[in-house]
């Protein structure tokens, strides 16, 4: 499948818009994951109040492990936003430049994300459905929202996807045109 257009926008200009916007929220993710890091005891404290509201009992044995898991939490989302904020200075870079190879870390990243939200429209489907047959439709339609937004965003990433690769193939048809020998060889056979 190859696209001419990105949107309304010609391949190049929709890669610099769309990494545009990724660095502008991916900076954000990073920043807030950074703060959310320095005050994680205030989380934790948050986190407390609301066991000890609920009437949990032995929270303080708990804290230890929660705090472990709300540092590793944002230490992933931290390591995530810099990862996507440099493939997506790739993509600048790379779409300035006519660079093919500088495309690949954000086909390579965005393809994995695809990915995962294919195995979330999965995951939240198998959950309407058990949710369907056992009759607890209230839970039901708690969950439908979710997975018609799943459903799409991983539509919308794909095409979006499908459209970067195509830019791909057109860089790197720029970068190393076929010889005419080679043309040749293709029509004839």
């Amino acid at each position: 499948m190859k696209s001419e257009k990105l949107f309304c926008l010609s391949l190049e200009t929709g890669a610099l818009v769309v990494s545009g916007i990724q660095l502008f929220f991916c900076s954000f993710s990073l920043i807030i994951g950074s703060i959310s890091l320095s005050h994680k005891d205030d989380l934790i404290n948050a986190i407390s109040s609301q066991f000890e509201a609920d009437g949990e009992i032995g929270f303080e044995d708990k804290r230890s492990l929660i705090k472990m898991w709300i540092e590793i939490l944002f230490a992933v989302l931290i390591v995530c936003a810099v990862v996507n904020i440099v493939s997506d200075l790739c993509v600048v870079y790379g779409t300035i430049k006519k660079r093919h190879y500088f495309l690949l870390p954000w086909l390579t990243i965005f393809g994995i994300s695809i990915s995962l939200l294919m195995l979330e429209c999965f995951a939240f489907t198998a959950v309407e459905l058990y949710l369907l047959f056992s009759g607890n439709f209230a839970e039901m339609t708690r969950f439908f929202p979710t997975l018609i937004m799943t459903f799409g965003f991983t539509a919308l990433y794909s095409y979006i996807w499908v459209c970067m690769k195509s830019l791909y193939t057109k860089f790197k048809f720029l970068n190393n045109p076929p010889e005419w020998n080679e043309c040749e060889k293709k029509n004839f056979e």
